[in-house]
């Protein structure tokens, strides 16, 4: 269950770090604001994203139940494409 933007980026690192189990379900319990996490954070190379569909690909399930993700900086300074995330298409579609 997903309710902040630090268990969003909690998210991201199982993923990124391939520790995230297959399979498993999540669900936006909240709406997000990452506004906070702008120009400066992550030393300046954007939001984290989840996963990477060369390598590890988000492998779980994910229900965005009506909740929305809004405030997402991505300027593309760290040579990825702007996305919050990889391999996870309805991020925050309702279901």
């Amino acid at each position: 269950m997903i309710r902040t933007a630090e268990e969003l980026a909690a998210l991201a690192a199982q993923v990124n770090n391939e520790t995230e189990p297959v399979g498993r379900y999540y669900k936006l319990l909240a709406d997000i604001d990452l506004s906070a996490y702008g120009a400066g954070y992550n030393g300046g190379l954007d939001w984290t994203l989840i996963g990477d569909y060369r390598d590890n690909a988000f492998k779980g399930h994910f229900d965005g139940n009506e909740k929305t993700i809004a405030g997402l900086y991505i300027d593309g300074t760290s040579g990825e494409e702007p996305r919050i995330a990889d391999c996870l298409p309805i991020l925050c579609k309702a279901r």
